[in-house]
């Protein structure tokens, strides 16, 4: 096992994300103070060389499998999206990762690069069930669309969200105007709402937003969006 660098520890310090890497085994090589206190460690010897299931505290979402998640970035070498949602007592949490394969300075994949793209944390005590379930079930239902898109309606999507018109997005892509309304039409559907300004609505009532300007990640390995197909 390579150790990690100290230019890389010094990259994570300095990074405005919550933040960290594993190795090849899973197991945790250095954090992020911000992450440290989302899984609720005091300091970094909390959770160096454990797993994500042993951490100090039980943020993992029941039936969650994050070393398969590893074994995707490290098998496949592209990054991964997952949404983790648990519970601590009324607390609903609901954090969205991106793991990303990390290199060596000889072009070696060694590790697993992972940051919170969002992290939501609610008190339910005074919430319905119905509500926080519908809530939790639409952000999936987006994410699922996501993950069915292709790289070029990903890009549609994206810099339609971004406020560019049909005929910049065509030009931008070299497409035509119709494969942009095409694309449009089918994320539609997927969502299942009626005209375009609803796919930015959705997008921004959902806090989605993260998912769409997360191409570059603190220059960190291979830098391209792909999500993890969910079941």
């Amino acid at each position: 096992m390579s150790d990690l660098p100290d230019l890389i520890k010094t990259q994570i310090d300095s990074s405005r994300h919550s933040c960290g890497v594993k190795n090849k085994t899973h197991q945790f090589l250095y954090a992020h103070s911000q992450y440290l206190s989302v899984v609720g460690a005091s300091c970094l010897e909390e959770i160096l060389g454990r797993h994500t299931y042993d951490l100090p505290i039980n943020s993992v979402s029941e039936g969650h499998d994050y070393d398969a998640e590893d074994g995707i970035v490290l098998r496949e070498e592209r990054p991964v999206i997952s949404l983790h949602c648990f519970r601590n007592g009324s607390i609903y949490n609901e954090i969205t990762y991106i793991k990303e394969p990390l290199y060596s300075s000889s072009n070696k994949l060694e590790w697993v690069y992972f940051r919170t793209l969002n992290y939501l944390k609610v008190d339910t005590s005074n919430q319905v069930d119905e509500g926080k379930q519908g809530s939790e079930s639409s952000r999936e239902k987006i994410l699922k669309c996501l993950s069915n898109l292709t790289d070029k309606e990903f890009k549609i999507l994206e810099l339609f969200c971004a406020g560019k018109q049909p005929k910049e997005i065509a030009f931008a892509t070299n497409t035509s105007v119709s494969t942009i309304s095409k694309a449009l039409a089918r994320i539609k559907s997927s969502l299942n709402i009626s005209n375009n300004f609803d796919i930015i609505r959705t997008m921004n009532a959902n806090n989605m937003q993260p998912f769409l300007h997360s191409r570059a990640s603190d220059n960190f390995g291979v830098v391209y969006m792909d999500i993890m197909r969910l079941p």
